[in-house]
């Protein structure tokens, strides 16, 4: 992992024993389970923004029209 900037967060005692239990599971740390979660979440907003772009600014009709060669 990366150096990066630091942060103070609280979460709730069963979100730290999950993090506690990644770690126990082989995760290196705490850090790395958040930092993972943020990338996944990262990730499914990127996709979200996609799919809204295409719903308002392409025709469904062209979803469905086979992709010439």
């Amino acid at each position: 992992m990366t150096t990066g900037t630091r942060i103070v967060i609280r979460l709730p005692d069963h979100l730290v024993r999950f993090l506690d239990d990644q770690v126990a599971a082989g995760q290196p740390t705490r850090a790395a389970v958040v930092t993972q979660a943020v990338i996944s979440y990262q990730h499914e907003k990127s996709i979200e923004r996609g799919a809204e772009i295409l719903r308002t600014r392409s025709d469904p009709e062209e979803w469905e029209a086979p992709m010439q060669p």
